[in-house]
């Protein structure tokens, strides 16, 4: 009876999460946009080249699934992101690919080179003292854009090869997970994926988010407007086999199939579906719908 008691428990409080993290994911999403923003342009004045970063997507998700997945399995670098006093664990990993070209970059290298880190390994003291900046001016900027107040103490620890201090029941901890995507569309640099517990933004409104969800707390937009958004028309999307794909060459044809609708994407979130067409010799898309 005790057992059954504790999952009915469970249950209930999944579904509270589920409802809070529903309730407050586009504002989450536009925190992330104004942070993603104002790193790119700490960025610039660390390197004096600018690095564009996009809002890839944002997820709620358990932090074990953020740490297990496949993007940051090799070489990437974890740092333990703390709330306080609310005594959350979140996490900031970046992909070592990323923390090279930033290294690079920051070192007079041509921001176009690729420089690889292959493997987990032990950061050198540059890597370590780099790698600990970009966490320290992520975190500068969340806690400057943090959309409720009272604003938490955010601090990190020092960057390692592996999750180190995670255990097994800080795993279990629900975040939003936001993948910050660096570098033009054409030439990625890698990703940085920062995982925010949902918590810390229902203790943050408090019973707001669950009491008064027909009166949402109000988000000053006005700063987000000058940001610039990535839109893609998407034609086709192909899935090719490896082998495939390095059998490629000049002159070979790939067939997308017809071309009757258009999906649209705003940062990777698909929100309309149109039809390809051409204007005066260009090509255009009509939208025909919102999804």
């Amino acid at each position: 009876m005790k057992e059954e008691e504790n999952e009915q428990a469970s249950a209930s409080l999944l579904t509270q999460r589920s409802k809070e993290a529903e309730f407050a994911m586009p504002a989450v999403e536009d925190f992330f946009r104004l942070v993603a923003h104002r790193v790119r342009a700490r960025l610039v004045n660390r390197s004096s080249v600018d690095i564009p970063v996009r809002v890839a997507g944002v997820e709620v998700k358990p932090l074990s699934m953020v740490l297990d997945d496949n993007e940051y399995r090799e070489g990437s670098i974890y740092s333990v992101l703390r709330f306080n006093p609310l005594g959350l664990p979140g996490m900031i990993v970046l992909q070592g690919t990323l923390l090279g070209r930033i290294v690079g970059t920051m070192l007079g290298e041509d921001p176009d080179e690729e420089t690889r880190m292959g493997g987990v390994k032990a950061l050198t003291p540059v890597e370590q003292k780099i790698a600990h900046r970009v966490c320290g001016d992520l975190v500068s900027e969340m806690h400057d854009c943090w959309p409720l107040t009272p604003v938490p103490r955010m601090e990190t620890d020092s960057p390692a090869s592996s999750p180190r201090s995670i255990t097994s029941n800080v795993r279990n901890t629900e975040v939003f997970a936001a993948t910050l995507d660096f570098g033009p569309p054409t030439n990625p640099y890698g990703l940085l994926c920062c995982a925010v517990p949902v918590h810390a933004f229902r203790a943050l409104a408090g019973p707001m988010v669950i009491e008064k969800e027909r009166d949402p707390p109000s988000v000053d937009l006005t700063p987000l407007m000058p940001v610039e958004v990535e839109m893609v028309a998407q034609m086709a999307k192909l899935e090719l086999t490896v082998s495939a794909l390095r059998a490629l060459a000049v002159g070979d044809t790939l067939d997308v199939g017809s071309l009757r609708s258009v999906l649209i994407k705003v940062n990777g979130k698909t929100l309309f579906e149109g039809r390809p067409g051409e204007v005066d010799g260009h090509r255009s898309v009509q939208i025909q719908r919102r999804l």
